[in-house]
């Protein structure tokens, strides 16, 4: 009895036909594969959702942004390969701008050192004045200090960011 109770359960008959048959089988294969089409959609969609806030975060600040991704990974586990990729890139992005601060930079230094120059080669002062007068050069620059200002805040960029990646996988 409880084997014939089974059957019928499973789709099978006590009497050798089937109470599905193949075609209402497939109707329901084809809807439930199109539910889980809208539910892997409906799921991008939220993700891409979080993402552009975790992007909207950062362009904020770090902390805010950080605190999206942690939000964001708690939810998803971890980020795909394509936010992955946003975040590479914004910190490669990061590092472009402090390539150019200390090109910047070091034609500032160049400016620096060939006064120096000028100073002990051309003037006759001694070593010990050019490094004093060095030193008080370099202090009072305000464009060595702005630079310097900038190279810093986007060096901790590139640092949050990768921190920011690690955390991601």
């Amino acid at each position: 009895m409880w084997k014939q109770k089974a059957k019928s359960v499973c789709g099978g008959s006590t009497t050798g036909r089937s109470y599905f048959s193949t075609k209402r089988f497939s109707r329901l294969a084809k809807i439930v594969k199109g539910l889980r089409g809208c539910i892997k959609r409906s799921e991008a969609a939220d993700c891409e959702e979080k993402f552009s806030r975790i992007q909207e975060g950062l362009r904020k600040s770090v902390f805010e942004g950080t605190l999206e991704l942690i939000n964001f990974t708690k939810k998803t586990g971890k980020l795909n390969e394509m936010e992955m990729e946003w975040f590479v890139g914004e910190k490669k992005k990061i590092i472009d701008v402090i390539k150019e601060i200390a090109i910047r930079m070091l034609a500032v230094f160049e400016e620096h050192a060939s006064a120096d120059l000028d100073d002990w080669l051309n003037r006759g002062l001694a070593i010990e004045l050019v490094e004093g007068k060095r030193h008080e050069r370099l202090s009072k620059d305000k464009r060595l200090g702005k630079l310097w200002h900038d190279i810093t805040a986007h060096m901790l960029s590139a640092a949050y960011f990768s921190l920011l990646i690690k955390m991601g996988r």
